[in-house]
């Protein structure tokens, strides 16, 4: 990548091939979702860089201004809320996760620069390309059209907000599969599995015997399909 844990943007960096495509995946991603100005390209390129984290970051701490936005093209987000019980100690409560391809910023704080009433972090490894709040005003005043933009991407995380509500309906096995299916596996490599455990309402003894009966199962689905296919190339 063009940095680890820091800045640089790709435009200096002519061998940099990675952040180009990341760079790439982002402009896909604002072209698939959204009918967007040619304009709005232009201005928008030169302020694009790109940050691999080495280590899991903490963007925002539950009681400050969230200044920053992200489109994570790798890795994954987790939001946060801090609960103190009846003896004055806290406890992390994971709120939400946020999957590689969406935006991740706590939208309430980021537009009016309120304080957060929950953090995030990223996880090791995630690929960003972060957005200021001074990089997103200036847009606005030179294109008014972001402001609807932004509007656009908010209502593509409505209906995924709307999932999650209907996954914590259903039994704990089928919302740990819905889980999955949102979320996809790759999700338990990056988290501990009491912050899945925690955000799903399961205690983390019985998410672990689940997460054991599935790849047992997954296993065993994938020898049963090595089988029939050796048995039919011989055939």
């Amino acid at each position: 990548m063009c940095s680890l844990y820091g800045k640089n943007n790709f435009n200096n960096n002519k061998n940099c091939m990675d952040c180009k495509n990341v760079v790439g995946d982002f402009l896909a991603y604002l072209g698939n979702y959204l009918d967007i100005n040619p304009k709005i390209y232009e201005l928008i390129s030169p302020m694009l860089q790109v940050r691999e984290l080495v280590k899991n970051e903490v963007i925002v701490n539950e009681g400050e201004i969230c200044r920053e936005a992200f489109w994570l093209q790798a890795g994954y987000g987790r939001y946060f809320k801090i609960i103190t019980d009846e003896n004055g100690v806290g406890h992390d409560q994971t709120i939400d996760f946020c999957k590689p391809g969406r935006f991740l910023f706590v939208s309430g704080s980021f537009f009016d620069e309120s304080i957060s009433e929950f953090g995030f972090e990223l996880s090791a490894g995630s690929i960003i390309i972060p957005f200021t709040k001074n990089d997103y005003d200036s847009l606005i005043q030179r294109c008014p059209e972001v402001a609807t933009i932004a509007n656009k991407i908010l209502v593509l995380d409505k209906f995924e907000v709307i999932r999650k509500m209907d996954m914590m309906k259903i039994k704990p096995r089928e919302r740990y599969r819905e889980f999955l299916i949102l979320f996809e596996a790759d999700i338990e490599q990056y988290f501990a599995i009491k912050h899945i455990a925690n955000n799903l309402g399961l205690q983390p003894s019985y998410l672990s015997r689940l997460r054991g009966e599935f790849r047992k199962k997954k296993s065993g689905l994938t020898k049963y399909l090595q089988i029939v296919f050796i048995t039919l190339h011989f055939i």
